[in-house]
């Protein structure tokens, strides 16, 4: 019966180790969670901060390059309407001196 009694304590002790192996597991699983949890969390984050950075520089870069377009597209515009002026002016000056000659004629 001595031997029984061992046995029992041993099968009391192997269980009360394998309840401490389990709690310390489930202890080590919460932890791993709570570690990919966060690694998660901060990998989110700087996928959502890379993504708006590169955003902004996208929007800088299209101000730059419509700013760019624009002032080409004045000197452009600018120069055609000085040539019109210049043109204009021509014949304007060409038309008065014609007028005037008519008069000066008719008279």
């Amino acid at each position: 019966m001595n031997l029984s009694k061992e046995a029992i304590e041993r099968i009391a002790c192997s269980e009360e180790e394998a309840e401490k192996v389990v709690l310390k597991a489930n202890q080590r699983a919460k932890a791993l969670v709570a570690e990919a949890e966060e690694n998660a969390k901060k990998k989110y984050e700087a996928a959502v901060n890379e993504a708006l950075a590169r955003s902004k520089q996208l929007c800088e870069d299209a101000r730059t390059e419509a700013k760019r377009q624009s002032d080409e597209f004045f000197v452009k515009v600018g120069a055609e309407c000085d040539k019109l002026y210049t043109d204009t002016r021509d014949r304007i000056d060409g038309a008065v001196d014609s007028v005037v000659e008519r008069v000066v004629k008719g008279l």
